[in-house]
C-alpha cells in the first residue's frame, strides 16, 4: 500500500518535471510552479528522487535548470560546479577519479 503511494508519486513528479520543460519556453513562471507542485508531492509522499529528476531544478528557488540560460556550469578543480542564475544557489558535484589514479590503487 504504502510503495503504491510512493510509485504514483514519483509518476506524477516526474510528470509534473516534463511538463515543466515543455512549458518552459513560451512560460518561465508556469514552469516554476509544476515544479514547485512536484517538490511538494515529494515532501507530502517522503519520496526520494532520482539523481535524473534531482538534477533538473534549482533546489533554493524550484527553477528548471537550463545550461546556459538558467544556470551556468563550469568545470573546477576536479568537480562541476552548477550556479543558478535566478536566485545564485551553487552546487558542486564531485568528479569521479581520473582513469589512472583508479588503475594505480588496484
Amino acid at each position: 500500500m504504502k510503495e503504491d503511494r510512493k510509485t504514483i508519486a514519483l509518476e506524477r513528479i516526474s510528470r509534473l518535471v516534463e511538463l515543466a520543460e515543455e512549458v518552459w519556453p513560451q512560460d518561465p513562471l508556469l514552469s516554476k510552479r509544476y515544479l514547485e507542485l512536484a517538490w511538494r508531492i515529494k515532501l507530502r509522499h517522503r519520496v526520494k528522487l532520482p539523481e535524473v529528476l534531482k538534477d533538473r531544478f534549482c533546489r533554493k528557488c524550484r527553477t528548471l535548470l537550463k545550461p546556459g540560460s538558467t544556470s551556468r556550469v563550469r568545470v573546477r578543480s576536479g568537480r562541476v560546479v552548477r550556479t543558478c542564475l535566478e536566485c545564485g544557489h551553487v552546487k558542486r558535484i564531485p568528479l569521479r577519479g581520473r582513469r589512472d589514479d583508479r588503475i594505480n590503487k588496484q
